[in-house]
C-alpha cells in the first residue's frame, strides 16, 4: 500500500542519514587523530619516540586494518620494520628495496585482488584483502615505505576515503622523519670535528661540566687527560696541511681504538 511504501521510504532515508552522520563523525575523529599525531611527532626528539607515536596513532586511524612502517637506516642497506599495528604480522622484518613495487616505481602501489595484482615480495604471506604501499620519499631521498592491508575490501574496490587517508598519513610521517634526520645531522655537525670524527670543543664545553657534577654527586673519580703531539707544527710546516691532516686522522684512529666506548675524546 501507499502507507507501507512511504514507511519503507522513510526508513531507507533514515538509514542513509544515519550512515551519513556516522561518516561525518568518523571524518571529524580522523581529523582530530591526525592533528594529535602531527602534534606528537613534532614534539619527538628521537626517531624511536616517533616510531612509538606512529604505531599508536596508526592503530587508531586504521581500526581493523594491519599495517607497518619500514625505514631505510642508510643508503644501500635493507629496509627494517620499525612500527606495526593490527592483529597480524604482515611484513618481513627486513627486506630489500627491490622487494617493494612502490619503491621501484616511486609512487603508491595499490592491489585490490591479490590473485590478479602485482604483489610485493616483502609480505610474509599474500594479503587476502588487497593493500597499499606508499613510498616515503623527500627531495629524491628514500626514507622508507608505509604498507596498509585492507581487510574490508569488497566489490573490487577499497572503502571510500581509505586511500586518501593513507596518503595523508604517509605525508605526515615522511616529513616528520625527514625533520628528525635533519635535526640529527645538524646536531652531529655541531658537535663533531669533520676531519677526525672526534667530538669538538663545543661538545667538550657541554659535557665536561655535566661529568664533573655527576662525579661530585656520586663521589666518584673523574680523569681528564690532555694530549699534545710533539713536533706537530714543524711536521705541518715541513710537509704541508695534507700530510698534517692525515697525521691527525691517524692519531684520532689510535684514540678510538684504545679508548672505551664510555670515554669521551674531543
Amino acid at each position: 500500500t501507499d502507507r507501507k511504501r512511504a514507511e519503507a521510504q522513510v526508513l531507507a532515508t533514515n538509514d542513509e542519514l544515519t550512515a551519513l552522520v556516522n561518516e561525518l563523525q568518523w571524518r571529524d575523529k580522523q581529523m582530530q587523530l591526525m592533528n594529535r599525531m602531527n602534534e606528537l611527532l613534532q614534539s619527538c626528539i628521537t626517531r624511536d619516540e616517533a616510531f612509538r607515536v606512529i604505531t599508536l596513532s596508526a592503530a587508531d586511524l586504521f581500526p581493523g586494518h594491519n599495517g607497518s612502517l619500514a625505514i631505510l637506516p642508510s643508503r644501500n642497506e635493507n629496509l627494517v620494520v620499525v612500527a606495526r599495528w593490527g592483529e597480524e604480522l604482515i611484513m618481513e622484518p627486513i627486506f630489500s628495496l627491490d622487494d617493494c613495487w612502490s619503491l621501484r616505481l616511486g609512487k603508491i602501489h595499490e592491489v585490490i585482488d591479490w590473485e590478479a595484482g602485482l604483489l610485493c615480495n616483502h609480505f610474509i604471506h599474500p594479503p587476502q584483502g588487497g593493500y597499499f604501499c606508499l613510498p616515503l620519499t623527500v627531495q629524491g631521498e628514500t626514507l622508507g615505505v608505509l604498507s596498509l592491508i585492507d581487510n574490508t575490501v569488497q566489490k573490487g574496490e577499497h572503502p571510500p576515503g581509505l586511500k586518501q587517508l593513507a596518503v595523508t598519513v604517509s605525508e605526515t610521517i615522511k616529513l616528520s622523519l625527514s625533520n628528525l634526520r635533519l635535526r640529527d645531522e645538524l646536531r652531529q655537525q655541531a658537535i663533531q670535528d669533520p676531519l677526525t670524527g672526534l667530538f669538538n670543543r663545543r661538545y667538550l664545553d657541554e659535557t665536561l661540566p655535566r661529568e664533573l657534577n655527576r662525579a661530585q654527586r656520586l663521589n666518584s673519580p673523574l680523569c681528564v687527560v690532555m694530549l699534545d703531539i710533539d713536533g706537530f707544527k714543524q711536521f705541518n710546516d715541513s710537509f704541508g696541511h695534507g700530510p698534517g691532516d692525515s697525521l691527525l686522522c691517524e692519531f684520532a684512529g689510535v684514540l678510538r681504538e684504545h679508548l672505551r666506548k664510555s670515554d669521551i675524546s674531543c
